[in-house]
């Protein structure tokens, strides 16, 4: 579980709204971890400030499955790879304990976040639920886990 200090180190990224989604990301991440598997994956620069994160949250009921939510790159480090630093480091992981799928979703009008999931190699599906998000209205990605 993250810390405290994390969560806001995250949440102050936001700007106006901190307080906002600091509140949020301690819900999110307190239910995912009463009912399911949750891991942070936490992008630092050199001088130890957080520049990137991504939050992945395992399904209760199909447990091989996970969904990465909240992926964000700091702007000054946006378009030098760190997002795909991310998802791959968690891609990773997941690997290695045996999930078989990853989903995220995309607002249709991102076209940056659109083609960096499909420069990782996730392919678009219909959208279906997931357990704490609404998926309405998203596009819907998949990448399969080996």
């Amino acid at each position: 579980k993250p810390s405290d200090v994390i969560i806001k180190a995250i949440a102050d990224k936001h700007g106006v709204i901190s307080d906002k989604v600091f509140r949020g990301l301690k819900h999110t991440i307190e239910r995912a971890q009463s009912y399911t598997g949750y891991f942070c994956v936490v992008l630092y620069s050199k001088k130890n400030a957080v520049i990137g994160f991504a939050h992945f949250i395992q399904n209760s009921k199909e447990t091989e499955k996970w969904f990465y939510t909240d992926l964000w790159v700091d702007e000054k480090y946006r378009r030098l790879g760190n997002a795909k630093i991310l998802v791959t480091a968690g891609y990773k992981y997941l690997s290695n304990i045996g999930a078989k799928s990853l989903l995220c979703t995309v607002d249709n009008q991102n076209i940056p976040s659109i083609k960096t999931q499909i420069s990782l190699g996730f392919k678009e599906i219909d959208s279906e639920p997931f357990e704490f998000f609404d998926t309405t209205d998203l596009l819907m990605f998949i990448k399969e886990i080996y």
